[in-house]
């Protein structure tokens, strides 16, 4: 997110695949989406992920130097997350998943 001046808010910023400016009201719909999810299972450290070759990888920047990345893989229908450093993914719930997937197809409009 980019600094507000004065009253004016800052703006959310797409930097890949199309720099642009997005929507504010449908990026806060897809965060609120994305912080919503939950892991529903903590599988071993055997258990195939895919996050090897994530479906998806979600970057976000913010307060100048802080950011959060979160890798999902998909494997026979089920879905895993991992944020950055943390060593063991956890499963989340594959219809949560795809509530996100189509929020952020609404954001890179």
């Amino acid at each position: 997110m980019t600094k507000g001046q004065g009253d004016t808010p800052g703006k959310w910023r797409r930097v890949s695949p199309n720099p642009a400016d997005v929507d504010r009201e449908k990026f806060d719909s897809f965060l609120t989406k994305l912080s919503s999810m939950r892991a529903i299972a903590f599988p071993d450290a055997k258990t195939k992920s895919g996050l090897d070759k994530p479906a998806m990888t979600v970057q976000i920047r913010y307060e100048d130097s802080k950011q959060e990345k979160v890798a999902f893989g998909t494997v026979d229908g089920d879905v895993y997350a991992a944020r950055t450093g943390e060593a063991t993914p956890v499963q989340a719930s594959m219809a949560d998943f795809k509530v996100v997937g189509t929020a952020l197809d609404e954001v890179a409009k």
